[in-house]
């Protein structure tokens, strides 16, 4: 007949796979007076389904014990969910022979603590544990802790750690172990952060936890639809182990299969994330758990409570200070009396991050959150509002969506006040803010607020997008701003066709002539009835239609075209002004394609000059400048001149955009061109090998600049195949004779 104890063990069991909360104990003898030698009260049985945390085990233990003989504490910290009280209920079962007494008491608030304290003077069979004083019980613990040896005393749930000192012995004989979701509990313990699952480790415990695998098999044992499902929903749900153990119980219970469960999840995540099947590893779903741990929040610091909201609505990961400064101060109160005081914007974050719902990265000014528990706070704006009145529960529904769809205009009109333009001084703001602008211009689609400040949005990204050479996503972005703006402001507004003509020319950009010329020669005409034949829109329209042309070889439109918007320019915005520039480059760059020589080069010497003055020696138009002026020397005879100017040019370009970008790549197939025209076939076929993928990844067949380049990289390889066929020395003996073709050709 089997024992429930052997050797002072607990002998964990598992009933119809499930965990049963059921507190167990080790007593001496019924009845002694004295302590007991040994005592258990862990309120879990050991997890069979516990994953991937053998590291942190080994890590905790190795803290606890690292100078034996001293008493040491530990805390486990981290998100609500994130598997804090599993990974100590695992430690207790890993270690137990290691102490005579495990000791666990919730720690969540005072009073509960104070309660659990008057329970272990049972546990321990102290004198004092039926005292009608309660406090001598308490007492009576502390004396315990501080002149006993050999325990374990694991506080769960220790969030708010301001009342802890009072009940933790000065110089106990023990060891404390700490369950919180504070960052750091200060001179009290250190912390050991305990991380979402990798994918591999969620996915291995979704299938352990669905009854899909057995808890002694692999992650490879698993069949591949499954083990692809688990792992995708393990990214999709951030790692988190409470909401892959909610998913996995949901699948167990209903016996559903990954697929059905997937699918719900898409429809109805806000549902999914508020249901608690039967568990006692977790016992609240995650929305409880955020939600309690949220209203605390607000209880402490109203103003943490604001900022979380904020934070909710933007991107999870690096969400810049600058941004949520910027953004908070055109909200007005409260978030603009929070930012504008670093006091009480740092409180603020103190607050956030002892709940674990914010990181921060000191270094580079970004905080970041759990993409579910945004999910769960998006889900929850307007829940107050809802909750007031006897109303239907459509009526309740209607009203939460109207408040959230409320928070989110006034954000997304924050945001598009403080964006700036996208000129290149900007552009390292624009790479951090870019996530988190991209979810906001999602939002008149998820709310059906259809919003012109979208529109703008989208429209400045749309700028910055393609300056850096994001040909694909500037489109994108163009063409949503076009539809808002034509279902918003109508077919044959200002706006609309700033937005045509800003698609035409990236799809010109691209190589896509055909696409391009219906969509520029729009957008002009509305430009020309609505804003006149010389505002600085009509003529950047008329400027684009003339780079089509000169593109696609109609040069009897071209010089007219060009000499039109030159003019316009100098008059209109002055004969400094970086625009003008551009048309100067423009209209030399055209005479040079004509061989007119002569006529190119002042122009395109004052364009330069032009750009240094306004921009600098370092700025991508100033490299661009310099690259036309090469390929003019180059085409003159003046080859040392171009080899200096072009390679100036590729040093500004890859110090600005990157040697990535295909405004660089373009520089050195010019630079491969000229390698190829004075016989340094190997380099120029290595430049060849590294420019042209990136050309062919950012355009179209049919771009001008990728056609002739692939024509000159074939005749390259063509010309280096013939010379290795007639000079190629067979074992160091003098070259063959020529081949009568080449005979011939020469």
């Amino acid at each position: 007949m089997g024992k429930a104890h052997n050797n002072g063990q607990i002998q964990g069991q598992i009933l119809n796979g499930q965990n049963h909360h059921i507190t167990q104990h080790y007593y001496a003898a019924a009845g002694s007076s004295s302590s007991p030698e040994r005592v258990w009260n862990v309120p879990y049985q050991r997890n069979p389904y516990f994953t991937g945390r053998e590291d942190l085990l080994s890590s905790l233990h190795e803290q606890l014990h690292a100078k034996r003989g001293m008493a040491l504490s530990q805390a486990i910290s981290g998100l609500g969910g994130v598997g804090k009280t599993q990974l100590a209920v695992e430690y207790a079962y890993c270690y137990r022979e290691e102490y005579s007494y495990i000791l666990w008491v919730r720690a969540e608030s005072e009073e509960s603590l104070v309660a659990s304290y008057i329970t272990l003077a049972h546990e321990l069979n102290l004198p004092q544990k039926d005292e009608r004083d309660q406090s001598q019980a308490l007492e009576a613990v502390k004396r315990w802790l501080r002149n006993s040896g050999g325990w374990l005393l694991i506080f769960d749930n220790a969030d708010e750690p301001g009342f802890l000192p009072a009940y933790v012995p000065t110089s106990p004989r023990g060891y404390c172990l700490y369950t919180t979701r504070a960052s750091t509990l200060g001179c009290l313990a250190r912390s050991l952060d305990v991380e979402s699952f990798t994918p591999e480790q969620g996915a291995l415990f979704l299938l352990r936890r669905a009854q899909l695998l057995a808890v002694d098999s692999s992650l490879e044992q698993a069949p591949d639809q499954e083990r692809e499902l688990a792992l995708q929903m393990t990214r999709e749900f951030g790692g988190l182990p409470l909401v892959l153990d909610q998913a996995g119980a949901y699948i167990e219970e209903t016996q559903t299969t990954f697929g059905v469960y997937w699918q719900m999840y898409q429809q109805r995540h806000a549902e999914l994330l508020k249901r608690r099947g039967f568990s006692t590893d977790y016992p609240e779903s995650v929305a409880t758990t955020w939600s309690q741990s949220f209203e605390r929040v607000e209880q402490q610091n109203q103003d943490a409570a604001e900022l979380l909201r904020l934070c909710a609505l933007l991107a999870p990961d690096a969400i810049p200070e600058d941004l949520l400064l910027a953004i908070g101060t055109e909200l007005g109160r409260p978030l603009a009396s929070i930012v504008s005081r670093p006091q009480r914007f740092n409180e603020a974050i103190g607050v956030l991050m002892r709940y674990s719902f914010v990181k921060r990265d000191q270094e580079h000014f970004l905080l970041s959150m759990h993409r579910l528990v945004q999910i769960v706070l998006r889900e929850g704006l307007g829940e107050e509002e809802a909750r007031t009145g006897e109303e239907s529960f459509s009526s309740r529904l209607l009203r939460r969506r109207s408040s959230r769809a409320s928070q989110k205009k006034r954000v997304l009109q924050a945001a598009r006040a403080v964006l700036p333009q996208s000129d290149f001084e900007y552009w390292a703001t624009y790479e951090l803010w870019l996530p988190h602008i991209l979810v906001c211009v999602d939002w008149p689609e998820q709310e059906r607020i259809a919003l012109e400040e979208s529109a703008s949005l989208l429209q400045k990204l749309c700028y910055y997008l393609r300056e850096r050479g994001r040909y694909t996503e500037a489109a994108s972005a163009a063409r949503r701003a076009l539809t808002i703006r034509e279902q918003e402001l109508g077919e044959g507004h200002r706006l609309t066709g700033i937005s045509l003509n800003e698609l035409g020319s990236i799809y010109q950009e691209q190589g896509k002539y055909a696409e391009a010329e219906p969509l520029l020669k729009q957008g002009l005409a509305i430009l020309q009835r609505k804003a006149g034949s010389e505002d600085p829109s009509t003529l950047a329209g008329l400027n684009n239609l003339a780079i089509l042309y000169h593109s696609v070889g109609q040069f009897d439109l071209v010089e007219a075209l060009y000499e039109q918007v030159l003019d316009a320019r100098e008059r209109k915005l002055g004969a400094w002004h970086p625009d003008t520039a551009g048309s100067l480059n423009n209209l030399g760059m055209f005479y040079h394609n004509q061989g007119r020589h002569e006529e190119a080069e002042p122009l395109l010497k004052r364009a330069l000059e032009i750009l240094q003055q306004a921009y600098g020696e370092w700025h991508p138009d100033t490299a661009a400048s310099l690259n036309n002026l090469a390929s003019l020397y180059y085409a003159q005879g003046r080859r040392k001149e171009a080899m200096d100017v072009l390679l100036q040019s590729i040093s500004i370009k890859e110090g600005s955009l990157g040697s990535q970008h295909p405004s660089t790549a373009i520089s050195q197939l010019g630079l491969a061109k000229f390698y190829q025209d004075v016989g340094r076939y190997a380099e120029a076929k290595a430049i060849y090998d590294q420019a042209l993928p990136i050309c062919e990844r950012s355009f179209s067949p049919e771009h001008l600049q990728l056609r002739l380049a692939r024509i000159n990289y074939s005749a390259l390889r063509h010309m280096m195949s013939g010379a290795r066929f007639a000079y190629a020395p067979r074992n160091g003996s003098a070259p063959k004779k020529k081949k009568p073709h080449q005979r011939r050709k020469r």
